[in-house]
């Protein structure tokens, strides 16, 4: 099973400063991102302050090089097809929105594939799309445990990151209490 990250996974880890501890977790366990969440953590925008700018490239620093997987969606294929079809009922389209649609469009062809995010609404899209193998969704507080469990993740790392994952909300109801005992 790969781990196919969102882009709130990739700045959860940023923003603890333990991007490099993610990097270093791809390994021992199997990540991706789609092409669309690379680009979207990763590449400055014009209207982007400078402090964005600075986050963007030490991100790309961080994942130049890292064992994580890098997908594109390709003109013309299902993935495309299925990107543009979840995209399509939108007012507005955002960068994440994008990251989020390639994302799901890609792990709905490839059954290898775990969609790991934060994003309520990329939950429920996914939920309704990668329905063909089990269960092949996970929030960031299950990710960070699954890192910690299989020896990926630090309990000082865990730590650190906790707070960005609980501020998507829903977090589990084991959640308070196993960052506890830890």
């Amino acid at each position: 099973m790969t781990f196919l990250l969102d882009a709130n996974v990739l700045v959860d880890f940023q923003n603890a400063q333990l991007l490099s501890a993610l990097v270093d977790a791809a390994q021992t366990l199997d990540m991706a991102v789609a092409e669309k969440v690379f680009d979207e953590v990763t590449l400055p925008k014009p209207d982007d302050s400078s402090d964005l700018v600075g986050k963007k490239r030490q991100a790309a620093a961080a994942l130049d090089g890292a064992r994580i997987r890098k997908i594109e969606i390709l003109p013309g294929t299902q993935e495309a097809t299925l990107m543009q079809a979840l995209l399509a009922p939108l007012q507005t389209v955002k960068e994440k929105d994008q990251g989020e649609a390639a994302s799901i469009a890609i792990a709905a062809s490839d059954a290898g594939l775990l969609f790991v995010t934060g994003d309520k609404t990329a939950v429920l899209w996914a939920l309704n799309e990668l329905f063909h193998t089990g269960e092949r969704v996970m929030r960031v507080p299950v990710f960070i445990r699954t890192l910690f469990l299989r020896g990926a993740l630090p309990a000082s790392a865990v730590k650190q990151v906790a707070a960005r994952a609980a501020s998507h909300g829903a977090v589990p109801s084991w959640w308070q209490s196993w960052l506890a005992a830890l």
